[in-house]
């Protein structure tokens, strides 16, 4: 499935004749079939097939980038008539992406995808949503995931404690990591961040920012932690998520960096 922003087209590949899929460089294009244009830019599909029907998501909007994304479901039963399932807008200033669909445990189909709201200059407020449908038709309200996880954790009344990345490792920039930080507090018992990789160090006025506008919530680092630096960390940090930094291989920590790191956090907690 690819776009050119306009219209979305279905490619259909055969492979190689055989009992199996064959070598991905053999595949043949057998067709292009256009299978949606009604909004000036369409893109950032997915397709499933669910009870014996093809589902296709997308993003509708004027552009690549606006402040008025919406989702599409669209469905077929052969592949080659398709007919929209449903429309899911976005609120007044949000912006609707990425959409993708799998089938939850209960047999629904899930939906996720990501929020975006354009706040005052380069700031933006991202958050995860997920929606749920038995038919393709009819969904439920967008629930932003983090939102479900707590009813979900409510419910069940599991006690365990919730640990949720936060400014992470590998993910988008965060523009705003004490504002993420406040949200956070309200559904995670650890807030957890990192440097920008694995044994990657964290920069010490991020983590000082977070926990400025978390009061007696708990802020975890988990990378880059070596003997040498854990000092900078300590003032804003109640926990420390360690292996890198301590580690004579990938497999085996060093017991000489252990003992260096455990009698530095002793001397500074007195």
């Amino acid at each position: 499935m690819i776009s050119n922003g306009r219209f979305f087209w279905l490619l259909i590949l055969l492979a190689a004749a055989g009992a199996g899929c064959g070598d991905a460089s053999e595949a043949e294009l057998v067709s292009v079939q256009r299978i949606w244009d009604q909004a000036p830019h369409n893109a950032f599909t997915d397709l499933i097939r669910f009870k014996d029907v093809w589902y296709c998501t997308f993003r509708e909007g004027d552009g690549h980038v606006s402040t008025a994304g919406s989702i599409r479901v669209i469905r077929s039963a052969d592949g080659e008539s398709w007919e929209s399932a449903a429309h899911l807008p976005p609120k007044p200033g949000r912006d609707l992406r990425d959409p993708k669909l799998s089938v939850a445990p209960d047999g629904r189909l899930m939906l996720v995808g990501f929020e975006v709201a354009r706040l005052e200059g380069e700031h933006r407020e991202i958050v995860s949503f997920v929606s749920f449908s038995s038919d393709g038709s009819k969904w439920s309200e967008l629930q932003p995931v983090a939102a479900r996880m707590a009813t979900a954790r409510r419910e069940s009344g599991w006690r365990g404690l919730l640990f949720g990345g936060v400014a992470f490792k590998y993910q988008r920039e965060v523009n705003d990591v004490a504002r993420a930080a406040a949200i956070a507090v309200e559904y995670m018992d650890v807030v957890t961040t990192s440097g920008p990789g694995t044994g990657r160090a964290a920069d010490a006025h991020k983590l000082q920012r977070m926990k400025s506008v978390m009061g007696e919530a708990t802020l975890a680092l988990a990378s880059g932690v070596t003997p040498e630096n854990v000092t900078l960390y300590l003032p804003h940090v109640d926990c420390l998520m360690v292996a890198t930094g301590i580690s004579a291989s990938f497999n085996e920590l060093d017991p000489h960096q252990v003992d260096r790191l455990v009698q530095t956090v002793r001397r500074f907690s007195g």
